[in-house]
């Protein structure tokens, strides 16, 4: 689910936007106040998300997942490599 990893992507991306937009600081103004806005609106869809449908972990490569899991299941990466989302609960 990319739900859980806009609050790290959305920032980078506007980082990256600002510094290529170096020397105009009306445009680097309006890509932070979009990027903040944009932050928002995630932060909010993923507080939903977790009323909605409980706590998510998030398992990026083989990292075994200690804390914060209920249901003690884990990533196995030799089936599914890459990144898992659980909804734990």
């Amino acid at each position: 689910m990319i739900l859980a990893v806009l609050p790290l992507l959305v920032p980078l991306a506007t980082a990256l936007l600002c510094a290529a937009l170096q020397g105009m600081p009306r445009l680097q103004r309006g890509a932070s106040i979009a990027g903040a806005i944009l932050l928002l609106f995630c932060a909010v869809a993923l507080v939903r998300q977790v009323v909605l449908h409980g706590v998510l972990t998030l398992a990026a490569g083989n990292w075994p997942l200690p804390f914060g899991t209920r249901s003690g299941r884990r990533h196995d990466a030799h089936r599914d490599p890459g990144v898992a989302v659980q909804r734990c609960g």
